[in-house]
């Protein structure tokens, strides 16, 4: 997916995010709020140790708890990923957000992710490891000569 981001606020797409988010303070922040959920509680140390370099001491003892029926930004993902808008619809119009705006998010997410795919995944059968030949390399042509040259010694 497009990273909006830009470059000088880091490689790491967290990092990148916070860091955009400090630039826009005029005075230095002392102390940060992480809100994430519960099941992804223990996968942000690296970002209190980020943090704590620059002298922010960031607050982590409060986690979310996701609410009973809340909707699961993965499985929606997995939705669009496998073309299931009908469930997709069928889950999101519980939030009373417009189909035209869900057929937009479905599409936006269906877009994203065919784009990220296909950067990091060949098409088309695989030969199980198989090379193909190189026809116009110098090993090629240089093996050529030699069976020729090879031929014509024995005779």
């Amino acid at each position: 997916m497009d990273d909006p981001t830009p470059p000088e606020f880091g490689k790491h797409p967290i990092m990148k995010s916070i860091n955009a988010l400090l630039a826009h303070y005029s005075e230095p922040v002392h102390q940060a709020f992480l809100i994430v959920g519960q099941d992804r509680a223990g996968g942000y140390e690296f970002v209190k140790e980020a943090l704590g370099r620059r002298g922010i001491e960031l607050d982590d003892s409060d986690f979310l708890v996701r609410p009973e029926g809340a909707i699961s930004a993965t499985h929606m993902r997995e939705l669009a990923y496998s073309g299931n808008w009908d469930e997709f619809l069928s889950i999101y119009s519980t939030t009373g957000i417009p189909e035209e705006n869900i057929m937009a998010i479905y599409e936006g997410l269906r877009g994203a992710m065919a784009t990220s795919a296909s950067g990091s995944k060949k098409k088309g059968k695989g030969k199980g490891g198989r090379r193909t030949k190189r026809r116009n390399s110098k090993r090629t042509k240089k093996s050529r000569k030699n069976k020729k040259h090879k031929k014509t010694n024995r005779q």
